[in-house]
């Protein structure tokens, strides 16, 4: 009777840290795509600082006036989206990648019948290990229609009945 037992918490043991290395690796790659956005738009910023510092030399009226408000305004919109990018990455840094969920929770991987999620951030559809993974943010309406749910439960979303198959 003892050998079972021992055998059933190798194979947990084993199943959790697998699962907690594959977790790592998809926060890793998420964080990855994020923080090269980020890049992009930090290098866009700057040249949009460099444009408005050579438009600043501009003498010509109205037309200078012009067109430094524009550069201004793209500033303005690249300020937003960076701030979006850092607060998504502030969301990733929270999430336990050792915390095994038994519930669809915020930072649980969920297997459905249709396709996995991982609860975390609105990035979309990642490829991940040559999967399709779709991060969500909790507040989305999939991550809704499944939140507090476990394995074997059903949910609705798009007029789509969808099984979850495993949660880590």
């Amino acid at each position: 009777m003892v050998i079972p037992l021992l055998i059933i918490i190798a194979v947990l043991c084993t199943s959790g840290k697998r699962m907690f290395m594959i977790k790592t690796r998809l926060l890793k790659t998420i964080s990855d795509i994020l923080e090269g956005k980020i890049t992009v738009l930090t290098k866009a910023f700057a040249e949009k600082r460099e444009d408005l510092l050579s438009e600043s030399k501009s003498t010509a009226g109205d037309k200078h006036e012009t067109g430094r408000a524009m550069i201004q305004l793209e500033q303005e919109k690249l300020s937003l989206q960076l701030i979006q990018l850092q607060k998504q990455r502030n969301i990733l840094i929270r999430i336990n990648p050792e915390k095994q969920c038994k519930n669809v929770q915020m930072g649980a991987v969920v297997e459905t019948n249709i396709g996995t999620y991982f609860i975390s951030t609105g990035l979309g559809q990642v490829n991940h290990d040559g999967n399709l993974i779709f991060a969500i943010a909790p507040t989305s309406p999939v991550a809704q229609a499944m939140l507090g749910k476990s394995v074997n439960d059903t949910f609705e979303f798009n007029s789509t009945l969808q099984t979850i198959k495993a949660i880590t």
